[in-house]
């Protein structure tokens, strides 16, 4: 592997002169493909800081490297974000939004799109790893040894210490305040790989056409649950701690089988059930088109500022990311060679067109309702500077009831492919 060139402490500087922060310069170590301008005036390169690729940005008031070394690689940090406030952090290919802060731990190919209050000390806690195609939208958080990928957390979604979360669609709750949010409680895992050896087991805990409304009833999964993807559960969700939880979770207090004791044979050549799977995934996909769908006509649009839109760039690319994991994971399992029951072989059948139909996202595309379109519009005139969270709640029913019609339309658009 080539080593990179650094600039030395006599260059770096132009930093210094520009108003950027090195309390060490001989402790800072800035590749040369690291355009210097990107580094924004009153931003703060602590002691063993090292930063690398031509994309990296570093905004205003930001701290690299508060309580221990911090590698950066094509990273792009938003203004008042600190990278590094428990200890050590590594960020690859990663977009931070404004104000985040990342206690200590690795994320890669992922997306952050910022704190907009303090409710919550921090974006994530110590020992996290974010791994590729996950998305944490505006104030979501993690505790303690947290892993995430291919995982979307819609504002405010809480995780606990010690889960390991992959493949989920996370939404629910209608404000930062204790009581108002989704969590999922320390200790729970999601199982997302089969015996058979496939991962077409996405799992909504939620859903995108109603939870991007942000009025919707909370979910609360219990700390140390097993869910068993793939998995949906409605909004008022609520599980024990200590859970196994499968198929469906309904609103209210679900038994879960936490005591299930003995042994069952597994046979390789058991049938699966093949509807469900593939029925399962469409809808996750549904639920990812439409979240694409709001990307492009809703959050970009109608940003805050341009660098917040930039932000919002990287999240919508991110969800594309994981509508092209659920379909490849479908594939996978479609395109075997298995003697799947005659119920099913239509689905094999079918699947190169149903494929090519999820693929062309476009197809699905329709326009704003007026009254949601004006009521947006109006918002945003009133204030340039309101945050996503407070724009979307400040929404009157009436444009709420057009903008669901809207994003229901789309996901039933989705979902009748299967009637075909």
């Amino acid at each position: 592997m080539k080593q990179p060139i650094y600039y030395t402490p006599i260059q770096l500087q132009t930093l210094v002169e520009r108003g950027v922060v090195l309390p060490d310069s001989e402790a800072v170590h800035i590749a040369t493909d690291v355009v210097l301008e990107r580094i924004s005036a009153t931003a703060t390169l602590h002691p063993g800081t090292r930063i690398s690729g031509v994309k990296t940005t570093i905004g205003a008031q930001v701290e690299i490297g508060l309580c221990g070394p911090a590698t950066l690689e094509d990273a792009e940090v938003g203004d008042g974000a600190v990278v590094g406030s428990l200890g050590p952090v590594t960020l690859c290919r990663t977009t931070v939004g404004p104000h985040s802060d990342l206690g200590s731990g690795v994320a890669e190919d992922c997306v952050f799109l910022g704190k907009e209050t303090q409710l919550n000390d921090f974006t994530t806690g110590y020992g996290f790893r974010v791994r590729k195609g996950s998305l944490y939208e505006e104030d979501a958080s993690t505790a303690q040894h947290t892993d995430t990928k291919m995982t979307i957390l819609f504002p405010w979604v809480t995780l606990g210490s010690n889960s390991n979360l992959c493949d989920l669609l996370i939404s629910g709750g209608n404000g930062p305040e204790l009581g108002h949010f989704t969590e999922v409680g320390s200790g729970t895992i999601h199982f997302n790989f089969t015996a058979h050896g496939d991962k077409a087991t996405g799992t909504l805990l939620g859903d995108a056409e109603s939870g991007l409304f942000l009025d919707c009833k909370r979910l609360f999964i219990g700390g140390n649950n097993s869910l068993l993807g793939p998995l949906q559960a409605e909004y008022g969700t609520f599980t024990p701690a200590g859970g196994r939880c499968s198929r469906r979770l309904l609103r209210g207090l679900n038994p879960t089988d936490a005591n299930r004791t003995g042994f069952t044979p597994y046979p390789d050549n058991r049938p699966r059930n093949l509807r469900r799977i593939v029925g399962s995934q469409v809808e996750y996909c549904a639920q990812l088109i439409v979240l694409l769908h709001w990307y492009e006509l809703v959050r970009m649009p109608f940003a805050a500022s341009n660098a917040l839109r930039t932000v919002y760039a990287a999240g919508r690319e991110t969800v594309c990311d994981n509508l092209k994991e659920r379909i490849r994971q479908l594939d996978a399992v479609l395109s075997r060679d298995e003697s799947y029951a005659p119920k099913d072989r239509w689905l094999q059948s079918q699947w190169p067109i149903l494929q090519a139909q999820l693929q062309e996202v476009e197809r699905f595309a329709s326009a704003l309702p007026e009254a949601f379109r004006t009521a947006l519009e109006a918002s945003r005139n009133r204030d340039p500077q309101l945050p996503y969270t407070q724009l979307i709640r400040s929404l009157p029913p009436a444009a709420v009831l057009a903008g669901q019609a809207w994003t229901t339309q789309i996901a039933a658009t989705v979902r009748n492919l299967l009637l075909h």
